[in-house]
């Protein structure tokens, strides 16, 4: 009997570190790159309203972006009441807009009254104007509900433009051998402004320590890069998220680790 309890206790202590044999996890990582590839932050994000100020199914025409110092001459707006955290898209041939304007503080009804009068004088568009997130939004398109919902849900990127570290090259980058590793999927920015990174390996038998070795060096590395050149991107290295899923062994580095883990895992098989 305590023969049997002490086997027993061995195997869950090896099941809590190193597996006690393969658990029945299969990911597709083909899945997971496609999915990270898309992930989304929380929140309205002003930079990809450009994407939609260029969208033939919204507009007839080709929407310019009005730089801040022409509102007055070209829509009749006041500059210092708009903060620079705003966009304009204007085609004064069609009259057709799209505006996210972030009032000064004290000003937005000094915004609205200039930016209603600017609409008035557009007589044969209908224009719609909705308060999101502190923005003033103004369209004026081929469907103006559609593209409003659009722009609220308009999100920013986890991941940016990303390129992919081979199984071949992960000599170089990680320090291991290619045949350590069963499964592998490595991303790492092409900015080289920002430390997004994400690995997922699955190490062959008997690798795993070695591997996990390898890659902790390398985040070690990554944690001296940004130490003194970009304290945002230091603290999401220093705060990166490591798990353990099956037999894979998962490293992030984003601005929201749980909802990258956690498409992750929605990826078994």
């Amino acid at each position: 009997m305590k023969k049997a309890l002490a086997i027993a206790l061995t195997c869950a202590s090896l099941l809590t570190f190193t597996g006690c044999g393969k658990e029945n996890i299969q990911l597709d990582l083909s899945k997971v790159k496609e999915d990270l590839s898309v992930a989304k932050k929380d929140g309205f994000y002003l930079g990809g309203v450009s994407e939609l100020a260029s969208n033939t199914d919204y507009f007839e025409g080709t929407l310019e972006y009005v730089y801040d110092f022409d509102y007055s001459e070209k829509l009749g707006l006041t500059k210092e009441n708009i903060k620079e955290e705003s966009s304009l898209y204007y085609d004064e041939n069609t009259k057709e807009l799209l505006a996210v304007l972030a009032p000064a503080d004290g000003k937005k009804e000094d915004v609205k009254t200039e930016m209603n009068t600017f609409l008035g004088n557009i007589t044969d568009k209908e224009n719609k104007m909705e308060e999101y997130q502190g923005y003033l939004v103004y369209v004026v398109s081929k469907d103006n509900e559609k593209l409003l919902k659009a722009v609220k849900d308009v999100k920013e990127p986890i991941f940016g433009a990303m390129m992919e570290v081979t199984k071949e090259n992960v000599k170089d980058t990680l320090n291991i051998d290619p045949a350590s590793l069963d499964e592998f999927l490595m991303e790492t920015p092409m900015m080289i402004v920002q430390s997004n990174t994400y690995i997922i390996v699955r190490p062959a038998s008997g690798k795993e320590q070695e591997v996990k070795d390898a890659i902790n060096a390398y985040m070690k590395r990554l944690e001296e890069q940004w130490k003194t050149y970009l304290p945002d991107q230091y603290e999401l290295v220093k705060n990166r998220k490591e798990e353990k899923l099956g037999d894979y062994l998962i490293y992030i580095v984003s601005s929201d680790n749980e909802k990258v883990f956690n498409t992750i895992k929605a990826s078994v098989k």
